[in-house]
């Protein structure tokens, strides 16, 4: 069950970094932004390639994501066996 929800967050913050990152990267001039703000960039990733754009990166965050998951679960078990 925990994993399962691990697993959503972690999906669901691939989508939001995957604007955020899309957003942060455009021009810093206001005249030439290609996104007028985060829907315009929602709908504009999505016009480019699909739903897939949006998990673009989400193997290399999966990666990084599970073992340290995983150490964080057991420092956790263990301290609390020690209390």
């Amino acid at each position: 069950m925990t994993g399962t929800r691990v697993c959503e967050l972690t999906r669901s913050r691939v989508r939001v970094c995957s604007i955020q990152s899309s957003m942060q990267s455009d021009n810093p001039d206001k005249m030439h932004r290609k996104y007028s703000g985060m829907l315009d960039c929602t709908r504009q990733l999505y016009q480019q390639a699909g739903i897939a754009r949006f998990y673009k990166g989400f193997t290399p965050c999966l990666l990084r994501s599970v073992p340290a998951n995983a150490v964080m679960w057991l420092v956790f078990e263990k301290a609390r066996s020690y209390l």
